[in-house]
């Protein structure tokens, strides 16, 4: 396990500390507006930041002047033709070609919520470019801007399970960045088949930075948080702590029995602490 690694576990558990709560990349702020950036401490000191949400009301009216005009506040993605009829094939093609990001968005959108809804059939070579599209916006969870941080993040959430394979496969990347947001991504989207599929990676992996990628992801699965996007909803306190006990503390446990790496030992140490005292991600009003 790199220094890399340990340094990435010490950001999330700092963060998560400083007024027991504030984790990067938490909750979503408003879907076309960047976060603020808050530059963290690290060995990418000015590159790497932890992204604070901006709240943006959710109210579609605001009034302008006197208040007795008002004005309609319509997101890129709000306008223009609805992708809902197309078909999946012609959706996932103007995700992968489209320029505008009205236009992305929207498609990420709709091929979620037919994932969600059961509904999403893919031929094999569109699945394909699908998974590698969103390789390619894993990869830009790292990227020097924080407005193409904050789009690629919103980008998997709207695409949601459809990134988990991906995601999970990036839990061993070299990269801090795409390996904090890959667990808090995953963390977010949690589920049973998700956290299975974690655990037996990692019980078959003989990757130390896997391992500690996954030793993260699994020790956030309680963390509290919400998802800005419509009809991304995260699963609730009595259910994750359930699949915590059943499925995360016996293999923690019995990993932490076996090993011998004093790095691994003091992640799942850590691991241990957040599932048991799950820190609140979610994002706080920001006071007028």
């Amino acid at each position: 396990m790199t220094n890399r690694m340990r340094l990435g576990f010490g950001l999330v558990i700092a963060a998560a500390c400083v007024g027991g709560a504030v984790v990067a990349f938490c909750g979503c702020g408003g879907e076309s507006v960047p976060p603020t950036a808050v530059p963290t401490a690290g060995n990418n000191a000015g590159h790497e930041t932890s992204v604070v949400a901006t709240q943006v009301s959710t109210a579609p009216v605001l009034p302008i002047g006197d208040g007795r005009r008002q004005s309609t506040i319509v997101r890129p993605e709000d306008r223009g033709e609805s992708f809902v009829p197309l078909a999946s094939s012609e959706v996932v093609r103007r995700l992968i070609h489209s320029t505008a990001r009205g236009a992305t968005r929207k498609a990420a959108k709709v091929l979620g919520d037919r994932s969600l809804a059961g509904k999403l059939k893919l031929s094999q070579d569109d699945r394909a470019k699908l998974d590698e599209y969103i390789g390619k916006q894993v990869a830009l969870t790292s990227a020097a801007t924080v407005g193409d941080r904050f789009e690629s993040i919103q980008q998997i959430r709207r695409l949601w399970r459809l990134t988990a394979e991906k995601l999970i496969d990036s839990l061993g990347s070299e990269d801090i960045s795409i390996v904090e947001a890959s667990a808090k991504n995953l963390a977010l989207m949690r589920n049973e088949d998700i956290i299975k599929t974690i655990i037996a990676r990692l019980k078959a992996s003989k990757d130390a930075q896997f391992k500690g990628g996954a030793i993260l992801a699994l020790g956030v699965m309680r963390e509290k948080r919400e998802c800005r996007v419509p009809d991304r909803e995260t699963l609730g306190d009595d259910e994750s702590a359930a699949l915590a006990t059943k499925l995360i503390m016996p293999v923690l446990t019995e990993l932490q029995a076996s090993e011998t790496d004093p790095r691994t030992v003091k992640m799942l140490k850590m691991a241990f602490h957040f599932l048991k005292n799950p820190p609140d991600a979610r994002p706080r009003p920001v006071k007028q």
